[in-house]
């Protein structure tokens, strides 16, 4: 297909000699077709079948047309209209172009040579229209033509399919298989995804509440009666009672907190920093180390030896949602903070044991924080629970020294 500056003309307009290269050359191009069409025949491929199919179907011209009337030349090439069609009657038979170009040249044999000729003779009307009644039906075929070629474009450029004529393109490029190095590599990736994924989800666990009941001390052992013996033989005193241990107990044994004549232990869960204080009978008030003015290591004969969950750095000012930047040491997810004091120091009176919220965890600051107090003072114990939210200082339990 191709456009051109002036109309076509209909092979009836033409003198005699545009008439003969007209039908020479569509001669020339049949020929082409005929034997691109043999060469797809001979192939085995189904495809070239149907472009060999296609290709010859191209020839065929409805039998009730003469070559004048659907034949025209354009800037001395032939174009031919209503090719590859056949008449509305079934029953008709289609004549070949063959057939029609040797018909045209039977019905109008080319003059001798050196007879002048004065101008075209017309054989025959020109189609109905002034010339243009074919192009309707040019811009159809045209529309036709770029549907296929979408269609092919689209459906047929794959991996193993290409154009009838020339090199193939559209051809896939096929992956190149990864080596192990790469999927090792490509898997460890992602464990540490995962890995780092799953420390984050931990990191984001709300703490855990601290138990409301603890766990009963274990029952004395039963002591044996002692049989009579004989007199030679002297009878075995039974083994003391031991104290019963509680779960303060043993926390403060694992956190290495000592003992005296009166034992303060406190226990809560999570990484907020919470600080056990005692108010003495003279009004001083016993602190941890740290905490206390220089130079004054203990007051009223105790002494505070775990402190747990130190907050070196705290964003803020004292006060609520202050939260802890950064810990002395790795904080414990059940801290242990523990005072003792021993008669023959302590000051007589009584005494009040104090918990205060210092510092919160920075993943939730507005927590109000859980725990229980043990108070051991000879054989005896006493468990006090309560919370304590930011900020806040709460009076848990009393006990005298007398």
């Amino acid at each position: 297909m191709t456009t051109t500056e002036t109309d076509p003309k209909p092979l009836s307009a033409l003198s005699e000699t545009e008439r003969a290269a007209v039908l020479a050359r569509l001669d020339t191009l049949r020929a082409e077709i005929a034997a691109v069409a043999a060469e797809k025949a001979a192939s085995p491929r189904q495809e070239d079948q149907r472009w060999a199919a296609l290709l010859s179907a191209i020839q065929t011209v409805p039998d009730s047309r003469r070559l004048d009337d659907i034949l025209y030349a354009a800037e001395g090439q032939p174009v031919l209209v209503q090719w590859a069609t056949r008449d509305e009657n079934a029953t008709v038979a289609s004549a070949i172009l063959e057939d029609k170009i040797a018909t045209a040249r039977a019905e109008r044999p080319l003059p001798p040579v050196g007879v002048a000729r004065s101008g075209p003779v017309l054989t025959g009307p020109a189609p109905a229209g002034g010339g243009w009644g074919w192009l309707p039906a040019l811009l159809l075929w045209l529309l036709f033509l770029a549907l296929l070629a979408a269609i092919y474009w689209l459906l047929l450029l794959g991996c193993a399919l290409g154009p009838p004529f020339g090199p193939a393109i559209g051809r896939c490029t096929p992956l190149a298989a990864a080596s192990p190095a790469q999927a090792a590599e490509d898997r460890r990736a992602g464990l540490q995804d995962e890995l780092a994924f799953l420390q984050q989800q931990l990191g984001q666990a709300p703490q855990c509440p601290v138990e409301t009941t603890l766990t009963d001390p274990p029952p004395p052992p039963v002591v044996p009666i002692p049989r009579p013996t004989p007199p030679p033989v002297q009878e075995t005193e039974a083994p003391p009672e031991p104290d019963p241990a509680t779960d303060f107990d043993r926390a403060r044994e694992q956190a290495g907190g000592r003992t005296g004549d009166v034992t303060v232990t406190l226990l809560w869960n999570g990484h907020t920093d919470l600080d056990l204080s005692v108010r003495c009978p003279d009004g001083q008030v016993l602190k941890a180390r740290n905490l206390m003015p220089e130079g004054q290591p203990a007051a009223c004969g105790g002494e505070i030896d775990v402190d747990a969950n130190l907050c070196a750095r705290y964003d803020g000012a004292p006060g609520h949602h202050r939260a802890c930047l950064e810990w002395g040491s790795p904080p414990q997810m059940n801290p242990v903070e523990n005072a003792f004091f021993l008669n023959a120091q302590a000051i007589k009176g009584t005494y009040a044991v104090m918990v205060s919220h210092f510092a919160a965890d920075g993943r939730d600051p507005a927590a109000t924080i859980p725990f229980a107090v043990q108070v051991r003072q000879g054989d005896g114990t006493e468990v006090a629970r309560g919370a304590v939210g930011p900020g806040d200082t709460t009076s848990v339990v009393e006990f005298t020294i007398e």
